[in-house]
């Protein structure tokens, strides 16, 4: 599993946490939340979090606070594992301003299977609740097989064309991943790159692939 990966749990693990823990009862959403079967999404662990549990989280919307409520899952719990939607999965959702960023991102050049969304856009594309304000970002991933720098690049370009603001994460070949514009900042000779475990910083020479011998 990535960070980022939507977990869909088990509805009677679910029915068992919300009895059993108190701290979740004065979140009226999560019941809700539970019946309808949405997903749960896979973060990076905290520190002193016990380490043989799975780190998951639910994004509140911003009616409900615009917090993040932390789970602690055991792996028994988890009954699928998938990747955040396609860039051209949550279309419907977004303003229509950003169709045409939404469709080029998909496409971008050096990126693995398109593009990804997480943040706003995937949560009110999956639940149908309000999560986007105008001050919204758009929030995408973009799996990496080979050199990020030409996918950074690519990235910027479309930013200059595109009417909103485009955040999000390159992930590397091992999981890791990095800020897109981080890649691309001059001043900058590291990057800092997120993983399941935690965070820590690595040269941007060491994210170019070593040369192919032949």
């Amino acid at each position: 599993m990535r960070r980022h990966d939507l977990l869909t749990v088990d509805p009677a693990y679910w029915s068992s946490m919300l009895r059993d823990k108190p701290e979740f009862a004065a979140i009226s959403l999560l019941d809700e939340w539970a019946m309808r079967g949405f997903p749960v999404i896979l973060r990076r662990a905290l520190p002193g979090e016990t380490p043989n549990l799975v780190p998951t989280g639910i994004p509140l919307p911003p009616s409900q606070g615009r917090r993040h409520v932390a789970i602690l899952l055991p792996a028994a719990a988890i009954i699928a594992v998938r990747q955040p939607l396609r860039a051209e999965e949550v279309i419907a959702a977004a303003p229509s301003s950003w169709r045409e960023t939404l469709i080029a991102a998909g496409q971008a050049p050096g990126a693995e299977d398109g593009a990804r969304v997480f943040g706003s856009l995937l949560w009110e594309s999956i639940t149908g609740f309000s999560y986007m304000t105008e001050k919204s970002d758009l929030d995408l991933l973009w799996f990496c097989p080979d050199d990020p720098f030409p996918l950074a690049t690519a990235i910027a370009d479309l930013e200059q064309r595109s009417p909103v603001r485009i955040d999000g994460e390159i992930v590397l070949p091992d999981g890791g991943g990095c800020h897109w514009r981080e890649i691309l900042d001059t001043g900058l000779p590291d990057v800092l790159v997120k993983t399941l475990t935690g965070v820590e910083l690595r040269s941007k020479a060491s994210l170019r692939p070593s040369p192919r011998t032949s």
